[in-house]
């Protein structure tokens, strides 16, 4: 059949050609190319083109309940910025956060016992028993243990997308907490805030959860916090990261010696 068409059309166009050189207007040898061979529409004569992937951005949809929010009350937002200004390397915090309803509350965060890197912080077991302990005094001590489902920390100046040592700690240290749910936050000096939460029970991650303030900056914590934190916070100079660097190689030598010799 689309040989014919093919033909059909070939004769059609050597008759516009004569028509054309017999000085007919061009209004007439349309008019004769549309009477000689009506056009078809490709529908008549082609195929279904065959499926192929395109570029996905699959959504997770709740039923009978809306995307769950954080909301950052004043006085944790006024914490966190202090800190990260005040910190020039990466630090953690930890931070009591209560449900309302289908959205979680970030009402106070901690800092504890550590030692920051310019690109990771290392957690001290011995300063968050201490903390553990600093709560356990408090009126509400036993609901704020249960309440520490935040984890928070800086990127400096750095972009807030998880580090892979981030989704390993979400992954395979705080999902044995027992908490059903749990929320990391990353920000950074450039004034970018980013949520994660965390659903164990239901095996699911919301990235880059919507978030909003209750409030504006509280200035009169911010000594108190500078205070805390040169108290509980070692920032590691350059000289101990080489050194580190160096007796980790040393290790890794002895190792594959030992290794050899077997």
């Amino acid at each position: 059949m689309n040989k014919m068409i093919v033909s059909e059309r070939d004769d059609v166009r050597s008759n516009m050609q004569l028509l054309c050189d017999n000085n007919c207007a061009q209004c007439k040898i349309e008019c004769a190319f549309k009477n000689m061979h009506p056009v078809l529409h490709p529908s008549q004569f082609l195929r279904a083109d065959a499926f192929l992937p395109h570029r996905n951005l699959p959504k997770v949809e709740f039923l009978g309940r809306r995307m769950p929010k954080i909301i950052v009350s004043k006085k944790a937002y006024s914490q966190i910025y202090h800190i990260v200004d005040v910190a020039k390397k990466e630090v953690s915090w930890l931070g009591a956060c209560s449900k309302i309803g289908d959205d979680f509350l970030i009402e106070e965060v901690f800092l504890f016992e550590q030692i920051c890197y310019s690109d990771k912080t290392e957690m001290m077991g011995e300063g968050i028993a201490k903390k553990w302990q600093e709560f356990l005094l408090r009126k509400d001590g036993l609901d704020l243990c249960n309440r520490i489902i935040f984890w928070g920390h800086s990127h400096v100046w750095g972009g807030t997308n998880p580090s892979e040592r981030d989704e390993i700690q979400m992954e395979n240290i705080f999902s044995r907490s027992g908490h059903p749910s749990f929320v990391r936050g990353i920000m950074n000096k450039n004034g970018r805030m980013e949520f994660t939460i965390y659903l164990y029970d239901e095996g699911l991650k919301i990235a880059d959860a919507q978030w909003f303030i209750q409030d504006l900056i509280d200035e009169s914590m911010r000594s108190e916090i500078e205070r805390e934190y040169n108290l509980l916070v070692r920032e590691a100079d350059y000289e101990v990261i080489v050194r580190n660097i160096k007796e980790d190689e040393k290790k890794k030598r002895s190792k594959s010696k030992k290794k050899r010799r077997h």
